[in-house]
């Protein structure tokens, strides 16, 4: 899909989802909210900045192979392969019914949304500019320049579970502890 800020947004299915996604549901609730509705995210549940396991570690590995192959492979992504491509942090987060996100960008290279669990009502991420729509399909990752403008608008269920997070491209030194 390409979005009206002529950048490009790319939607990949998760092949592990089926295999993580309740041990993902676990460790956010088991996080519980650390936000308290203080950033952006006006949601039930947010998770510390720098989620951290197995699990995320597969997702983190996954998602990066995932921009790699979209760039054309090593030979033609010069920029990564100049500088490593680091996650600089990961979150998740619960929205029930009424819960949203402020329109808001992010200063790194790229950003994700995966959707973990999507009950009917689910709202999707919005593209703010173009006003298209990244439909929150259960497994779905969705991957899109940081700086692009975007928000989640109410939400009209309860149980909508996301994981999100920040790749820079930077030295090792930058990457998420």
């Amino acid at each position: 899909m390409k979005v009206k800020e002529y950048q490009e947004v790319w939607e990949s299915d998760f092949s592990l989802h089926n295999d993580l996604k309740d041990r993902f549901i676990r460790q956010i609730l088991d996080c519980g909210d650390v936000q308290g509705r203080s950033t952006n995210v006006k949601a039930t549940l947010m998770t510390q900045w720098k989620m951290q396991s197995v699990e995320f570690d597969m997702l983190d590995g996954w998602i990066q192979n995932e921009i790699m192959n979209r760039m054309g492979g090593p030979i033609n992504a010069p920029d990564i392969i100049k500088h490593q491509l680091y996650l600089l942090d990961c979150w998740g987060v619960v929205y029930n019914k009424g819960d949203y996100t402020r329109s808001h960008i992010h200063n790194c290279a790229y950003s994700f949304v995966y959707y973990v669990r999507s009950p009917k009502g689910s709202s999707p991420l919005v593209f703010d500019t173009s006003g298209r729509k990244a439909k929150p399909d259960e497994g779905k990752i969705v991957i899109f320049p940081g700086l692009i403008k975007h928000s989640v608008p109410n939400n009209r269920c309860d149980g909508r579970v996301v994981i999100a997070g920040n790749y820079i491209l930077g030295a090792p030194n930058q990457r998420m502890l």
